[in-house]
């Protein structure tokens, strides 16, 4: 018997072809989700590193009118200032290294290398 005169072979080409169109649909959503996940961590590192060098030059403003302060030549309003902008680095920081945390994650969920038992 002829497949191709069978009954119902138009169907089965059918349900085959939407089952090769969802293997290629689904191929190339893992494929995306994969780049999008290490453009992210990529970015939030970046991002990490700036936020990383801010807070670093934060804490020598800070140490600087804390000392001009000490000294006399500065006022304490600097000191203030240079406190704010410090815990407002300190602050962005912590938040990139959130991010870059949760773009970790998402990659390692993209590539199938997420545990998901904590407790192991």
């Amino acid at each position: 018997m002829d497949l191709a005169k069978a009954p119902g072979s138009k169907k089965n080409k059918y349900a085959l072809n939407q089952l090769e169109n969802q293997r290629f649909y689904l191929s190339d959503a893992y494929q995306n989700e994969i780049f999008t996940a290490k453009s992210n961590l990529k970015n939030d590192l970046n991002i990490l590193d700036v936020q990383r060098e801010n807070l670093e030059l934060a804490k020598e403003v800070f140490d600087i009118a804390k000392i001009k302060y000490q000294e006399g030549v500065g006022s304490n309003l600097e000191v203030i200032d240079a406190d704010a902008a410090l815990t407002e680095a300190e602050i962005n920081y912590l938040a990139a290294l959130y991010d870059g945390l949760i773009s970790k994650v998402d990659l390692e969920k993209a590539l199938g290398i997420l545990k998901a038992d904590l407790n192991n």
